[in-house]
């Protein structure tokens, strides 16, 4: 099983990460875990497949001024997905976004952790401070 941590929308442009997670699919489960989207009535998570892939968008309220993977949701955001991540399996972790560190179920220990370094997150206007420091 592969768990992706995405800052992109999948459905928002078809691009690398389609692109390498579809193929993927093909050989492995593959879940896509999306920044959370605001959810003033509590918690959830929305699940879909497209192309052979599970997609998971994360559904919290967020902290006003906040947005997408932090320290200030990471921890909800696991406890949300553990379902999705049977406890003892050893997924490969692949994250698009090092603000996604940290959201990762706790029930389960990775094989192998993969940072695909797409773009210069932390130099993109209103990049969050801890971007850098991950």
């Amino acid at each position: 099983m592969l768990v992706a941590f995405s800052h992109l929308r999948w459905g928002f442009v078809w691009q690398r990460p389609q692109h390498l997670l579809t193929r993927f699919a093909r050989e492995m489960p593959v879940v896509v875990v999306e920044e959370p989207e605001d959810h003033a009535s509590g918690t959830d998570i929305r699940i879909r497949r497209d192309h052979g892939v599970t997609v998971v968008t994360p559904l919290l309220p967020m902290p006003s001024g906040k947005y997408g993977f932090g320290n200030h949701v990471n921890g909800q955001i696991a406890q949300l997905i553990e379902s999705i991540v049977p406890p003892g399996t050893d997924p490969i972790y692949w994250y698009y976004t090092p603000m996604a560190l940290g959201a990762e179920p706790t029930t389960a220990r990775p094989r192998l952790s993969v940072y695909d370094a797409m773009d210069d997150l932390a130099n993109f206007r209103a990049a969050p401070p801890e971007l850098r420091i991950r």
